[in-house]
């Protein structure tokens, strides 16, 4: 019971030698009477080099659920309630689309990759990757999902949304983003994003955020009501669906640790010079935001 389905293939499949019970006092009977791989082997040639050609292993792979949270097994399939499923069962077409929804460009997982940049820049890019007229769509997956260079392939580890996060001078322009799930206090004065690894040796900055992915954004010193703050970033960020790790709150300054799905965001509040601290140095108090 605690083998993947796909693991079935290995008694059921042509040439298996394995022998069930069939009411003699030892087995005799061959299981060989499902041809399993080749049944529920995937059509699509394209969805390949990313998604197992089995269904039984695609669908079986660790952390894998329906749209229920529930853990995928065969009756998820062959006793969906849904028709569609149940005729490209029955019409035995193995064609990932015959279940799996693909958008008007016939390209699958269009929803991951809506990128955020002006209107201007639509105009002639378009607002999804893979429809991209000038580059994305003329060119494949791997040309992102396989690339050696580490800016593209940290974009895609956290999640990021902005064409800016691999392409920082479009044009010729230097050119920067905000995550837009973050929020920014407004009775601070915000800077710009900086490079995360411009802070590397500052003892303040996490190993995980160090890296091409990582942002550090730094407020305006001013003087605000603490409680405000803070409430506002524990409300705002469990809005935004952040899941807070951990927190440390002391009279004039607080760090608030999030990580949603594979990215991280660490919020300072604080009186002194650097994040964390409070040397009593200064009058009112400053923000430090680091994310991904």
């Amino acid at each position: 019971k605690n083998r993947e389905m796909w693991d079935c293939i290995v008694c059921h499949q042509p040439g298996s030698k394995i022998l069930a019970y069939d009411g003699q006092p030892y087995p005799t009977r061959p299981v060989k009477n499902h041809d399993i791989p080749e049944l529920h082997k995937a059509a699509d040639s394209e969805c390949g080099p990313c998604h197992a050609q089995s269904y039984t292993r695609e669908h079986a792979r660790s952390g894998r659920t329906d749209s229920s949270g529930n853990a995928i097994t065969c009756k998820t399939c062959h006793e969906h309630s849904d028709t569609k499923i149940l005729n490209a069962i029955s019409s035995k077409n193995t064609n990932c689309a015959s279940c799996h929804n693909v958008d008007a460009t016939g390209t699958a997982h269009a929803e991951f990759h809506e990128v955020s940049y002006g209107a201007k820049c639509v105009e002639c890019h378009g607002s999804n990757m893979l429809s991209e007229t000038q580059y994305h769509a003329a060119n494949g997956c791997d040309t992102c999902h396989e690339s050696s260079n580490s800016q593209v392939t940290e974009a895609i580890l956290r999640q990021k949304d902005s064409c800016f996060d691999c392409h920082s001078q479009p044009h010729g322009v230097q050119m920067v983003s905000y995550r837009a799930d973050i929020p920014l206090y407004s009775g601070f004065s915000w800077g710009i994003p900086q490079e995360a690894t411009v802070w590397a040796s500052e003892g303040w900055l996490p190993e995980n955020l160090n890296s091409q992915a990582g942002k550090v954004l730094f407020s305006s010193r001013t003087q605000v009501d603490f409680d405000t703050v803070y409430n506002y970033y524990i409300n705002e960020m469990n809005t935004a669906g952040w899941i807070l790790k951990e927190k440390i709150v002391d009279a004039d300054k607080f760090k608030l640790h999030y990580t949603k799905d594979r990215r991280s965001c660490v919020i300072w509040l604080y009186s002194g010079t650097s994040p964390g601290s409070s040397d009593g140095q200064y009058s009112g108090v400053r923000m430090t935001i680091a994310y991904h």
